[in-house]
């Protein structure tokens, strides 16, 4: 940095009296305790930072279940093939701060980046989950697979995506851009689409396999999920 920038930022900045410095404390410390802010303030105050197109893409899900399903159409496996997309956005929109390297800012803001990052999985988390829930109502009351093989189906391309996405993010190759994620997505969707036509892995005598298989991956995005809440602090150093 030459002397001029550095002149311009000396004068830009402006210092506050030492002098002062007992009653600015005793000031912020009255006015941050005379606020008590809840975890739904916290959640709400995220709301608005998660991007349109994290909702827009969720609800084209739903969009396409109710539209195949008002003409008669089989829509599982359409439906299926998206969760990959909703699940692998979601993602990356988690960890966008840590993307355009604005973890420090967050870690010093009135919230704790920890309890950030919570209210943001709860706020998409719960949208998903009311989707996932609702689209296995509409689609397995129509099809003939019953609603817990049709969660499943829906379920396990989803929690795959995000799985492997959560796992890519804690690397750098991950961390530096949104294609490889994008990548798995994209993998995971065609992969719906393919195993689809193996019709036999679908039978009746298959039902517990999905069910077991759902049932590890909810515990592995659990886990996922306690990873990512027990980050090193190294992860926001390293950049």
């Amino acid at each position: 940095m030459n002397k001029d920038k550095m002149r311009l930022l000396k004068d830009a900045k402006i210092y506050p009296a030492p002098e002062a410095k007992g009653a600015f404390l005793r000031k912020y410390r009255k006015r941050v305790g005379a606020v008590h802010y809840t975890g739904w303030d916290m959640i709400r105050s995220q709301i608005g930072y998660i991007q349109r197109h994290v909702w827009i893409i969720s609800f084209a899900a739903l969009a396409v279940a109710v539209i195949g399903l008002s003409r008669d159409e089989g829509v599982i496996f359409a439906a299926a093939a998206m969760m990959p997309f909703v699940s692998g956005i979601a993602v990356l929109e988690s960890f966008r701060a840590e993307r355009y390297g604005l973890s420090e800012m967050e870690g010093v803001t009135l919230f704790s980046r920890r309890g950030i990052l919570f209210a943001r999985i709860v706020c998409v988390g719960t949208v998903h989950l009311a989707l996932l829930l609702l689209l296995t109502i509409l689609i397995g009351s129509k099809e003939g697979y019953g609603l817990a093989m049709t969660g499943s189906i829906l379920t396990v391309p989803y929690l795959l995506s995000s799985i492997i996405n959560m796992e890519l993010e804690r690397t750098e190759f991950g961390r530096k851009s949104a294609l490889p994620g994008l990548g798995v997505v994209a993998i995971m969707a065609v992969a719906v689409l393919v195993v689809k036509e193996e019709e036999v892995v679908f039978l009746h005598d298959y039902y517990i396999f999905w069910y077991l298989l759902t049932a590890v991956l909810i515990v592995m995005e659990l886990m996922e999920i306690r990873k990512t809440f027990h980050m090193d602090t190294d992860f926001v150093i390293e950049r």
